[in-house]
């Protein structure tokens, strides 16, 4: 017990945590390497100084000529655009878009699978409508009668 507290104690008392060996952090100059206009990156600069602490609010609004308020405004802009770029997407290639030729088809073949159900149908009631007209009359009368859809 005595030995976890004496380590919490050293801890607090001496030099902060080294950092670890990596990458160094660039801070606002990693905006130099997006590709991107001359007054986005001034701009993009600003912000991300003031969120590492390199400048100040006020500092970032003397460089650009703004307000805070209008600073800030930006700011929650530009993190809310960086958010919404970074929710989950669908996976996958996106579907080409369609082009007039390839919608009219799928109409045309659509509109033709209408008409081959409508002509079937058509062709069934027809036969119906003989085979009931022959039940009246009589078979004899309409054995020489060629079959509906078939003349």
């Amino acid at each position: 017990m005595a030995s976890i507290e004496a380590t919490r104690e050293r801890r607090a008392t001496s030099s902060p945590r080294r950092a670890r060996p990596g990458r160094p952090a660039l801070g606002a100059a990693i905006v130099d390497r997006i590709d991107c206009g001359e007054q986005a990156r001034v701009r993009l600069r600003a912000l991300v100084a003031t969120l590492t602490r390199e400048q100040t609010v006020g500092q970032a609004c003397a460089a650009l000529g703004v307000s805070r308020a209008r600073l800030h405004a930006m700011r929650n802009e530009w993190l809310a655009a960086s958010a919404a770029s970074l929710e989950p997407k669908r996976r996958g290639r996106r579907p080409h878009a369609a082009t007039d030729e390839e919608r009219r088809l799928e109409r045309l073949e659509l509109e033709n699978e209408r008409l081959r159900r409508e002509l079937h149908v058509a062709r069934e009631m027809a036969h119906l409508a003989s085979a009931l007209a022959c039940a009246g009359r009589g078979a004899a009368a309409c054995r020489d009668r060629p079959p509906v859809g078939k003349r």
